[in-house]
């Protein structure tokens, strides 16, 4: 392979310090844009995390065009990037969808940060409405407290595929179908205002819960230990929970499909063994079969500290 290396055009503008002072902190206001694209981009990114996200980069935008000591020309390039994710902010504040999914992930549940009190009330009775038009919940799914301590009752959840696979499975179906928890009694509570007052008694014993580090915490495994004590909020969580925060996963999932469909000799597979291979590719990409170097260094390195101990 040969290089043209071709002599420099002429009389090319130079760059004073200055100029690279401000390539500097343009870096450092376009780094929180790659952090949250990544971020709202992964595997297991839920709607519930947009509005904090912007939150978070709206903040971070306005304390930079703020802060003296910063050039004045990022501080006004920051100042018309704060504006615009402001009224994207502002739009997204009043999504119904958006809200509700924050009030049942309790990463962002009842923060202060992103909405105030009153604001939370509200999101409680669009919560409320939620679930009786959207979810078709009449009461049934309401609890009553048969136990005075079932605050650590784990999640259970079945398998999807009913009887046609064994418990195993169970671990890697964390929205699969709810089994009932031994310290709950699901009973029909008869009246509206009663299905209501259930509700809101869910909503209490959910803020009580400690919240979870929203940097660490995996919110699926995080919903399969806790919200089996409240049946209204978790049959919530399987929908809501459901929804990614863009549609890079949905691009994935269908880039897959065409892959998987365009093969000549797997066109007329049914959907059910589609969608299993389609799982079973994903569950790959989380649980590599192969052994990393890494590993194997790590266990040689085991086997010496035996060996020595030996």
């Amino acid at each position: 392979m040969s290089i043209n290396i071709r002599p420099a055009p002429e009389n090319l503008p130079s760059f004073t310090n200055d100029d690279f002072l401000l390539l500097k902190e343009l870096c450092k206001i376009l780094k929180p844009f790659d952090a949250v694209t990544k971020k709202l981009s992964e595997e297991q990114s839920t709607a519930s995390s947009i509005l904090s996200a912007f939150k978070t980069l709206k903040d971070f935008l306005e304390r930079h065009s703020n802060n003296d000591k910063n050039l004045e020309e990022s501080r006004s390039i920051a100042a018309k990037l704060h504006e615009a994710v402001t009224i994207r902010y502002e739009r997204l504040q009043n999504d119904k969808i958006l809200c509700i999914s924050m009030l049942i992930d309790k990463r962002f549940a009842y923060d202060t940060n992103i909405k105030t009190p009153l604001e939370w009330l509200k999101i409680e009775e669009d919560f409320i409405s939620y679930c009786k038009t959207e979810l078709k919940l009449d009461g049934s799914e309401a609890i009553t407290q048969t136990q005075s301590d079932a605050t650590d009752v784990p999640m259970q959840f079945g398998d999807p595929m009913a009887q046609n696979s064994d418990s195993s499975d169970e671990d890697y179906d964390i929205f699969g179908k709810r089994a009932p928890t031994p310290a709950l009694s699901q009973v029909s509570t008869g009246t509206d205002a009663e299905f209501t007052a259930n509700i809101k008694s869910e909503l209490a014993k959910f803020v009580s819960l400690e919240k979870p580090d929203p940097n660490t915490v995996n919110i699926f495994k995080w919903c399969r230990k806790y919200l089996g004590q409240f049946p209204v909020i978790s049959k919530a969580a399987q929908a809501l929970l459901s929804i990614p925060a863009t549609s890079v996963c949905s691009e994935r999932l269908f880039s897959k499909a065409t892959l998987l469909y365009s093969n000549a000799l797997r066109n007329r597979l049914e959907s059910d063994t589609a969608e299993n291979i389609l799982i079973i590719k994903a569950s790959l990409t989380q649980f590599p079969l192969q052994v990393t170097e890494e590993q194997e260094s790590d266990e040689e390195d085991s086997m010496l500290e035996l060996l020595i101990l030996e």
